[in-house]
């Protein structure tokens, strides 16, 4: 028996890609920290947008780096929220009605994102992609989402530059070993 599952995780990929951005610009992370610390801090608003820009979707520039039919499910619903979606795929033109430019351009696309979303499969051409260059490359209020496999960003990489606020942050749903180990930095 031969099967194919596709489109099976689409929607629900999507959704989640959607749901760690939206969590990372609402900064999500720092409201949940406070509560399980059992702190009220009536400036936490504030102190959790110190240093980042990226506020709200309305307006921000969104990548997506692997515009197959998740890339463009994702960007669908980014639309509703006012961001400003691309996309990235081996070469260039229009998916889902969303302009996509080539792989060969990344390097050019990363300083001008708010937020870069990769859904990749695991390919030698895929494998690092966003690498301690690329990383550096990006402005340093923006967010990377990962909902496509682990190992296409450089993990060392991706520590020392969330330890040196050189990016936004990430929010993760694959790492590179799963289950992550405890000792991980991530």
């Amino acid at each position: 028996t031969v099967a194919n599952g596709k489109g099976l995780h689409d929607a629900p990929t999507a959704e989640l890609a959607v749901a760690l951005l939206l969590a990372a610009v609402r900064r999500l992370h720092f409201f949940r920290d406070s509560q399980n610390a059992a702190v009220w801090n009536k400036d936490a608003y504030q102190q959790a947008l110190e240093g980042n820009s990226l506020m709200t979707l309305e307006g921000a520039r969104v990548l997506i780096v692997g515009m197959g039919a998740i890339g463009i499910e994702i960007a669908r619903r980014l639309q509703p929220f006012g961001a400003l979606v691309e996309g990235v795929a081996m070469s260039a033109g229009t998916r889902g009605g969303f302009t996509t430019h080539a792989l060969s351009d990344l390097d050019a696309l990363l300083p001008v994102f708010d937020a870069v979303i990769l859904v990749l499969p695991n390919t030698p051409q895929t494998v690092g992609l966003l690498s301690k260059e690329r990383l550096a490359l990006m402005k340093n209020t923006a967010w990377i989402v990962n909902v496509g496999r682990g190992n296409a960003i450089d993990e060392q990489a991706l520590c020392a530059a969330l330890e040196a606020h050189s990016i936004g942050g990430a929010a993760l749903d694959v790492t590179e070993r799963e289950p992550l180990p405890s000792d991980s930095k991530l």
